[in-house]
């Protein structure tokens, strides 16, 4: 038996990283601490080296302020849920 026939047919990865994000592709990612819906990209340390091998990029809670990693694909819709938010701040800090 083939275990590949099992598995859905994957996305191409270009089509992933481009999806908006009302397109249903999940839900919001929260912080495994207290469950915050307010993540962000984290800085690059020395020890993040083998986790990022391994395609784990840091994140940090902006309620807890607590550290965590997460899949390069969900950091990369973290990136953009946090630039929408800046965006959306900015058009409020203009009206």
């Amino acid at each position: 038996m083939n275990h590949f026939a099992l598995m859905a047919p994957a996305r191409p990865l270009f089509r992933i990283l481009r999806e908006p994000l009302n397109s249903g592709a999940g839900p919001t990612m929260n912080c495994p601490f207290c469950e915050a819906d307010q993540l962000r990209n984290s800085q690059y340390r020395a020890e993040d080296f083998f986790r990022l091998l391994l395609l784990r990029l840091p994140v940090r809670c902006r309620n807890c302020q607590e550290r965590s990693y997460v899949s390069i694909f969900e950091s990369r819709k973290i990136q953009r849920e946090s630039r929408l938010r800046h965006e959306e701040r900015n058009r409020r800090a203009s009206d």
